[in-house]
């Protein structure tokens, strides 16, 4: 056996030829040699598709806390106003309990994201849905918390 061909056809210590272990046969030992097709990156369209869908749904849920924030301490104020012309004690607008419910679409859309941020499209999907529930149940009971201690 020739010099020769012990350079045409590499073969590692047990010498099986370097095609057979996966490497491509043209190997010359240096990283980066091989002749491979640079890795093409896909738009992730489908899932900016989904995050935007549900980003409607959370924007939802935040434009009925804003409204809620805003028609409650309207109403409150219209109340204390009639109460103190009829002598009765005023109460004060629970903000804390409003900007609580303001953040939370928010808080819990960043959240998700973050969660899923590395997973595939189904998860991200089933986490926004749990988000989205755990948003509409939070959100019920702020606002019974808020009619509470008005």
């Amino acid at each position: 056996m020739s010099t020769d061909d012990k350079t045409a056809s590499p073969a590692d210590a047990k010498g099986a030829p370097a095609a057979a272990k996966g490497r491509p046969a043209d190997v010359s030992g240096k990283p980066g040699d091989a002749k491979t097709k640079p890795a093409v990156r896909k738009t992730p369209w489908f899932r900016l598709t989904v995050i935007v869908l549900f980003a409607l749904l959370y924007a939802y849920d935040l434009f009925e806390a804003l409204s809620d924030t805003f028609g409650v301490a309207a109403q409150i104020t219209k109340y204390n106003e009639n109460a103190t012309l009829i002598g009765l004690n005023t109460v004060a607008i629970p903000w804390g309990v409003l900007i609580a419910n303001l953040l939370l679409p928010v808080v819990v859309f960043g959240l998700c994201i973050l969660v899923a941020r590395k997973r595939n499209v189904g998860i991200l999907v089933i986490t926004l849905l749990a988000g989205l529930g755990v948003v509409g149940a939070l959100s019920l009971s702020f606002s019974v918390l808020a009619g509470a201690l008005a």
